[in-house]
Formats: structure tokens, C-alpha cells, sequence
């Protein structure tokens, strides 16, 4: 299993509305409004990176009001 952490930047006003959507798609584990350049950070999970990837482009990044994403690789210390 792997992780990231996606940063959203998204229109001012519409994080709620956002996060209930973001809500429903089974990958991500948590949601959290922040403060900054970004609204929302996102914790997800994958069998592999490459389906993080694909849940973001198809899922996430097609929510109305999301502007920007940035997504950070998990590195478990083992």
C-alpha cells in the first residue's frame, strides 16, 4: 500500500462543498481545511503510486471549483 498527501487550492468559499466530494471517493483516508496558499490537504491511499495518480486526475481534479493540486509521495522508513 502506498500514500500521499494531496494539497488543494481551490475557489475561496467553495472548500465545504469540496470536501463533502472528496468525501465519497473510497482512497482518501482524511480531509483537512488549511490555511496558506492551500485550502485542503488530503491523505490517500493506493496499491501503487500510479493509482494515486489516476484517482487524483480522474477524480479529484474533476471537482468543480479545484484549481490547483500538489501531490507528495509518503516515504515509509523501514
Amino acid at each position: 500500500m502506498v500514500e500521499a498527501f494531496v494539497l488543494i487550492t481551490c475557489e475561496e468559499s467553495h472548500e465545504e462543498k469540496i470536501i463533502e466530494e472528496l468525501t465519497g471517493i473510497n482512497e482518501i483516508l482524511t480531509t483537512n481545511r488549511v490555511k496558506g496558499p492551500y485550502n485542503i490537504l488530503v491523505k490517500i491511499k493506493g496499491e501503487t503510486f500510479d493509482t494515486i495518480i489516476k484517482t487524483i486526475t480522474s477524480e479529484i481534479k474533476t471537482i468543480d471549483k479545484i484549481q490547483y493540486t500538489l501531490t507528495l509521495k509518503v516515504k515509509h522508513n523501514t
